[in-house]
């Protein structure tokens, strides 16, 4: 029995999909957000309903394209199916007010995630769009700029202690405040705070929860405007920073067009 994976938020919308899809001899399955990485383990002959906009965190977000490029990567012959009550045509949309008296043939008419066509708007907020802001910030730095740069200071603090034996008030006055460390953190996480919750509605949100453990696994070293030496060390400030840039350079390469 072929299977449907629905990405939805709303309970009387997905209780509703269920009927619909049941009645229609599939076999379905709600996957509700927060999005994790397991529940997109899914077989070849499974067809992914994206309901759009979707309810996150009291906002309607329009996920789609992000959606798109994830199963065009990872699992291209599947089928993406957009949802929703927009008076939109498409072989991949699925209009919930107008439903197909017969869904077999709408999945046959519906082209394969790998395929060159580009999904409606939505008119929710655009997901692809706020992770082309995250990545690229508001100023003159990248989000990867603003890591780059703190870890660089970072490293060298570490080297003036290891290699040359300096005291860390010295290096705390002279290298991480006059660098103003304590505020590139604040920039950096703020903007984090910012938009970290719009993304509970991708498909790599799993990825994003790392990140998340690794700057709250750091943030008391820096909430104590990186005075603590100890936490520098007992915290393990650079290898966090690391874990969360790599899985961010990921995301970015991979997902952000």
């Amino acid at each position: 029995m072929r299977e449907i994976l629905c990405v939805a938020s709303q309970l009387q919308v997905v209780n509703a999909m269920k009927k619909y899809f049941t009645d229609g001899g599939f076999k379905f399955c709600h996957l509700a957000l927060p999005v994790s990485d397991e529940a997109l383990l899914v077989g070849s002959d499974t067809v992914v309903v994206l309901m759009s906009p979707i309810v996150c965190n009291g906002k309607y977000l329009s996920a789609e394209l992000p959606w798109k490029q994830y199963l065009r990567e990872h699992l291209p012959n599947n089928l993406l199916i957009i949802a929703g009550f927009s008076d939109f045509q498409g072989d991949n949309y699925l209009d919930l007010l107008h439903l197909p008296k017969n869904i077999k043939a709408f999945l046959n008419r519906a082209e394969i995630a790998g395929g060159s066509w580009e999904p409606a708007y939505t008119g929710g907020l655009d997901v692809a769009e706020q992770l082309r802001r995250f990545f690229e910030g508001h100023g003159d730095e990248s989000v990867t700029d603003e890591l780059n740069n703190t870890l660089r200071i970072l490293k060298i603090a570490r080297d003036e202690m290891k290699r040359h034996q300096a005291e860390y008030q010295s290096v705390w006055k002279d290298l991480l405040l006059a660098n103003r460390l304590p505020s590139k953190w604040n920039t950096l996480n703020n903007r984090w705070i910012n938009y970290y919750p719009n993304f509970e509605c991708l498909p790599f949100f799993g990825t994003f929860v790392q990140v998340n453990l690794a700057l709250q696994h750091i943030a008391p070293y820096f909430n104590s405007n990186c005075e603590e030496e100890a936490l520098f060390w007992e915290l393990d400030c650079i290898e966090h920073l690391e874990h969360a840039k790599s899985a961010l350079v990921k995301i970015e390469q991979h997902y952000v067009k």
